[in-house]
């Protein structure tokens, strides 16, 4: 076998084709076969982009055309067709002649050590197809999260959430849990899932939500077959709102939906950002601001888009039964099966909706149309039917009272220019007797409040380096004066390296004799110290109860893993120093805050990591949170990053985030790998599924290196042309000019026979010599 590797220039002395060593000529020069039979380590061009390097092992039959095996093919990830390329398949030696294709053409660079191939468009997969789909190797992954904050003046308060999953084959039970002290944990999803691609479909058992555009989603126990929007390009996946707001103190932020908390983080005085909140079915967000003091600010984020309109052909479908959850615990508050189903899918026109529920005591029924009609925009209308059955001896009625009611909804969007968007513009209107099977109870007739009316907007607009948004909407309830009504406003600018927010809400409740509002307004300007980023950031904000807060503050990081912030708050009631320390290790995230007030003390903690299994690489604790990661192994070699991931362990193990399918590439950053170690790839592509856990081994080897200085017997430097081999008969190069003998091999060679070109031979010992120190030795050939 004949290796070659990335230091060719290294290992081949090329003088023979200045006709010094004419009758050492090696066998790839001097051969006519295309691909000479050996052992190559090549970097692999598919179609001119990049696949990595690879081994690529050249047989004997080999010597016209290459025969590619499927583990090769899937190795490397040659984005193949293989049914395509049936009728050449080998069925002897059990690989692809892909060269036999039309227009297929495949060519190996000695030179440049590459292997590349050219492919007809017909004959490949697209990138992101389901035949590329990778869905891992079986393990377990948990994920968690915390933080406990204590004040002086109150009762100490804890919060925690776990998300984990265990991978077998296609299949992924996975489970998410998150509580407050003193209140329990509270379990929105816990599933034994597998994917169908023909139908872009998930398979769930257990308890998950339903998924409609059409009704309000609710929690269940039960079987579930629904499309999932994750398979399907990003910009119909759905929309999340980015939260913004100002905390006085170091205060909890807590967002919630349908009664479950999806997010809860402790924040420093000052402007906050919260744009990674992600909704888990449709409906309102509440945001709750809980300082020090006990102060609570509740806001709602009002969660509606035009999903509803498809491309032709598309499609989206949730079919689900089994028992309704009880909101917000692990209780089934609702006796009996039901069935649901929803389908939505595009024509040519316009795009259909609809979905029904089917219980012994409830039955609805809605549809829907959406219609882009160009530059005047794109409206949706829907309507739903329910008919209830309520029993309760109480009431005026009979015990079994039945009632019919509907609602409707129109919703409307339009771009308003280049720079002006109205995402949504919309009007529901809900009738008297009309229920949702979300809030359904048999034995409550009369509710607190009916709702009537509700209308909402949202319109963004950018100027230059200037974002505005604005949300509003007005609710109205039947038997109620009084209405719900909110504005959200948030402006953002920058000048030059300084960046400008301003933020003002307003909400007016039925239910609160009070309006709720606050205003805001905050500058940060970033600067650079001993080679760091850093920020200086500074607010002011006014409330409803009238209170006037500035904040001042510098944060910005003293190391790559090592974070900091200072903040110093003021009003006319009380002044608060706060600071806050965070600290990135492999293992995990930490973070400390302090607070001192002429009231009272404040002290929080938050922690978060996790921790994966496999066998392959066993137990590895990390601070990577996502649920779809990447294990990597460089073995027993630390401190090597790829894709930007923590650096590898002691056992060269290290996991990072990809994306679920989309694709992704992880890349060996070179730099931090040691000389002496030759790498058989150095890049791995593909298309992971949602929860996966990829692994892949980067391949190596340790390259003994030594650089020799051979005289013979008498001192003199052997001449130029002289062919090296080991005791095994491995090639350890060629002579240079002044007896200079650079040596490459995989393992320590006790010797070192030299072919002269006059026809003599000599030979020296290497017993003795380390490798790798980059310092001439002196020998003799003898």
């Amino acid at each position: 076998m004949l290796t070659l590797n990335a230091r060719a220039e290294d290992i081949l002395n090329l003088s023979f084709i200045q006709g010094e060593a004419k009758n050492n000529i090696p066998e790839i020069f001097s051969t006519d076969k295309k691909y000479p039979a050996g052992q190559y380590v090549v970097d692999v061009i598919f179609n001119k982009e990049s696949l990595g390097r690879h081994i690529l092992t050249v047989t004997p039959q080999d010597s016209d055309k290459l025969c590619l095996s499927s583990e090769w093919i899937d190795l490397v990830g040659l984005p193949l067709r293989t049914k395509i390329l049936e009728e050449y398949y080998d069925r002897q030696r059990l690989c692809y002649n892909v060269e036999n294709y039309p227009g297929a053409r495949i060519d190996l660079d000695y030179g440049t050590q590459t292997l590349r191939f050219s492919i007809p468009q017909i004959a490949v997969r697209e990138k992101t197809s389901p035949e590329n789909w990778d869905f891992g190797i079986p393990g377990f992954r948990l994920a968690w999260a915390g933080n406990v904050s204590k004040n002086s003046s109150s009762n100490k308060q804890a919060y925690a959430n776990v998300d984990m999953n265990v991978n077998a084959g296609r299949w992924v039970l996975a489970g998410k849990t998150s509580g407050f002290s003193g209140e329990g944990f509270s379990t929105p999803e816990a599933t034994l899932s597998t994917l169908f691609p023909d139908i872009r479909g998930k398979f769930l058992m257990g308890k998950t939500m339903t998924n409609s555009t059409l009704l309000p989603d609710f929690g269940f126990y039960g079987l579930s077959l629904r499309s999932d929007s994750a398979m399907v390009p990003w910009g119909i996946r759905g929309y999340a709102p980015q939260i913004n707001g100002v905390a006085s103190t170091n205060a909890r932020v807590t967002v919630s939906q349908a009664g479950y908390i999806i997010l809860s983080e402790i924040v420093p005085p000052g402007a906050f950002s919260l744009n990674s909140v992600r909704p888990v079915s449709n409906g309102d967000l509440t945001v709750t601001i809980e300082e020090e003091d006990g102060t609570k600010t509740v806001r709602t984020y009002p969660v509606t888009t035009l999903p509803t309109l498809l491309r032709a052909g598309d499609y989206n479908y949730n079919f689900a039964t089994g028992n309704r959850a009880n909101t917000g615990s692990e209780s089934r508050d609702l006796k009996g099966l039901f069935a649901f189903a929803s389908l939505d899918y595009g024509f040519v026109p316009l795009t259909l909706n609809s979905a029904t529920v089917l219980h012994e005591n409830y039955q609805s029924f809605g549809t829907g149309l959406t219609k882009d009609f160009g530059a005047p925009g794109a409206v949706s209308v829907s309507v739903n039917a329910s008919r209830s059955i309520f029993e309760n001896e109480y009431t005026q009625y009979n015990r079994h009272h039945t009632q019919y009611g509907f609602s409707g909804l129109i919703k409307y969007a339009k771009g308003l220019g280049s720079q002006t968007n109205l995402q949504l513009l919309s009007y529901r209107y809900t009738g008297e007797k009309y229920v949702d099977f979300a809030e359904f109870n048999p034995e409550q007739l009369y509710a607190e409040d009916y709702r009537k009316e509700r209308y909402e907007a949202i319109i963004s607009q950018n100027i230059n380096n200037t974002f505005i948004s604005a949300s509003g909407w007005i609710q109205s309830y039947r038997n109620q004066s009084n209405k719900d009504s909110g504005v959200n406003l948030n402006v953002s600018t920058s000048v030059e390296r300084v960046s400008l927010s301003l933020n003002a809400n307003y909400g007016k409740y039925h239910y609160n004799d009070k309006d709720d509002y606050g205003v805001s307004l905050s500058v940060s300007v970033p600067f650079s110290a001993f080679d760091r980023p850093h920020f200086s950031t500074s607010s002011v904000s006014h409330n409803r109860s009238g209170k006037t807060v500035f904040n001042t503050g510098v944060s910005g990081s003293t190391t790559e893993n090592v974070t900091y912030s200072l903040n110093s708050s003021l009003s006319e009631q009380t002044q608060n120093v706060s600071a806050y320390a965070g600290v990135s290790l492999n293992a995990l995230q930490a973070g400390m805050a302090v607070s001192q007030s002429e009231e009272q003390t404040g002290l929080s903690f938050s922690a978060s990591g996790s921790v994966t299994g496999t066998a392959p690489t066993g137990i590895l604790f990390s601070r990577e949170q996502n649920s779809t990661v990447a294990l990597v192994r460089l073995k027993d070699i630390p401190g090597v990053r790829f894709s930007g991931s923590a650096p590898t362990n002691k056992k060269g193990i290290t996991s990072l985030y990809v994306s679920p399918y989309n694709i992704n590439e992880i890349r060996i950053n070179t730099d931090q790998v040691p000389d002496n170690i030759e790498l058989k790839n150095s890049v791995y592509s593909m298309v992971p599924t949602e929860r996966a856990i990829i692994y892949r081994d980067f391949a190596h080897t340790e390259i003994k290196r030594y650089i020799l200085r051979v005289k013979s017997a008498d001192g003199t430097p052997l001449p130029a042309g002289g062919l090296a081999r080991t005791e095994q008969g491995i090639n350890a190069g060629f002579v240079a000019n002044g007896g200079i003998l650079l040596v490459n091999v995989l393992a320590e060679p006790k010797e070192i026979l030299v072919n002269q070109q006059n026809g003599n031979q000599c030979r020296f010992s290497m017993q003795g010599m380390a490798a790798g120190d980059n310092k001439t030795k002196e020998v003799r050939c003898e």
